[in-house]
């Protein structure tokens, strides 16, 4: 039996009053999943048209995050300890 690989990124986009989070090995696949579930969450409330970019927030989870994190909505944090967790970089994804 194979070993599950743990997840090394979060992409989180803030939208309203909410966000759209996604967790992946390959950063930018991360980031472009977050942008699809993000168009699945909220396109009840928003209208997302084609070829529009947007700002995907990606964080390196690698060493935390076994329990979960949370979001105060500009930062993420580690459920355990209560540490942010170290930003890595924004994507700009166009969907």
């Amino acid at each position: 039996m194979q070993k599950e690989k743990k997840a090394k990124y979060l992409a989180i986009i803030w939208i309203g009053g909410g966000s759209s989070w996604a967790t992946g090995l390959v950063d930018i696949d991360t980031a472009v999943s977050a942008v699809k579930y993000m168009k699945q969450d909220w396109s009840h409330l928003f209208k997302f048209k084609k070829k529009d970019a947007y700002p995907v927030n990606v964080y390196n989870v690698e060493n935390g995050g076994d329990e979960g994190w949370w979001s105060d909505g500009s930062q993420v944090f580690d459920t355990k300890s209560q540490k942010p967790f170290k930003f890595y970089k924004t994507f700009w994804v166009v969907n």
